[in-house]
């Protein structure tokens, strides 16, 4: 037994409309694209159940939907989400599969992940040097692809790889090399790979920037201020959707994107890029004010 979602978001416990087991079947299974109720009204979108309304029921396994990584809520009456098959993005790093299930009368169910990943997403940290310019940061690009080749290598794996970049709010020169040469740099190791390597294991697709923010309450001025305000306010799902309604309804979006598109995942990474904006342009505003 399962449903079908008619509009975006569904608010509702979809639990309370499914049957109760049916008593002639050997086995009733219910197949659900939901979430747990959190009681907050920004996250409640997906069908929020508990698992008090699936245990009662009756079923004999629930298989869930929604969320991207395996995960068993209950083994005694089982609630699972297998997660996916392969991952889509770098929110979903590791290896990924299906769950095969067992079940025997009388018995507690078997329930055992298999593999199905082919390349895996990969994060690799990098806490970087006092660099002296382009040419440093060039190096640390290539050691680093040379780094999570050997570990690809070594444990028989296939990495799609982030760079992860851990800076700290004053490390301003560092941040800003990255802005103005990270792109060039990834587009320019990616074209030796392409060109030189005809069975890579390890392959990078992107960088990212991770700010340590422990420091921001010393260095905190009333524009940064301002700019943290104003990206509190967007994090209003309902908000965040009303500032982007001329995207969300436009002819590509809605022909070519839409579908491919995880609402959540898009709304966390334009906060983060949001935030890794914020944190140049209050670099870039605390240079002005020094040279002033």
């Amino acid at each position: 037994t399962g449903f079908s979602y008619d509009q975006r978001w569904i608010r509702e416990d979809m639990a309370r409309k499914f049957p109760k087991r049916f008593d002639k079947a050997d086995y009733h299974l219910g197949m659900f694209h939901g979430q747990e109720r959190q009681g907050r009204s920004d996250k409640d979108h997906y069908c929020p159940f508990t698992r008090t309304s699936l245990e009662e029921l009756g079923y004999d396994y629930w298989a869930l939907g929604h969320i991207h990584k395996s995960q068993i809520l209950q083994a005694r009456v089982p609630i699972v989400y297998p997660g996916n098959i392969q991952g889509t993005h770098f929110k979903e790093k590791g290896p990924k599969g299906a769950c095969l299930v067992t079940l025997s009368k009388g018995r507690e169910a078997e329930i055992e992940f298999v593999e199905t990943t082919d390349w895996q997403f990969y994060e690799q940290p990098i806490k970087l040097p006092l660099l002296d310019g382009v040419d440093d940061l060039r190096e640390i690009f290539e050691r680093t692809y040379q780094e999570v080749k050997r570990t690809a290598e070594e444990e028989g794996l296939h990495l799609l790889t982030q760079f992860c970049f851990q800076l700290s709010l004053t490390d301003k020169d560092n941040l800003l090399l990255l802005k103005r040469y990270g792109e060039e740099l990834m587009d320019q190791l990616r074209w030796q790979i392409d060109n030189k390597d005809n069975n890579f294991v390890a392959y990078p697709i992107t960088y990212s920037i991770e700010v340590d923010r422990s420091e921001q309450k010393r260095v905190s001025n009333l524009y940064q201020q301002a700019l943290l305000e104003k990206w509190q306010e967007y994090k209003d799902p309902a908000k965040f959707e009303a500032l982007l309604q001329a995207l969300f309804r436009h002819y590509h979006w809605q022909r070519y994107l839409k579908k491919e598109v995880d609402d959540e995942q898009f709304q966390e990474d334009v906060y983060q890029q949001a935030l890794n904006k914020m944190d140049l342009s209050t670099t870039n505003y605390r240079q002005k004010q020094w040279r002033d």
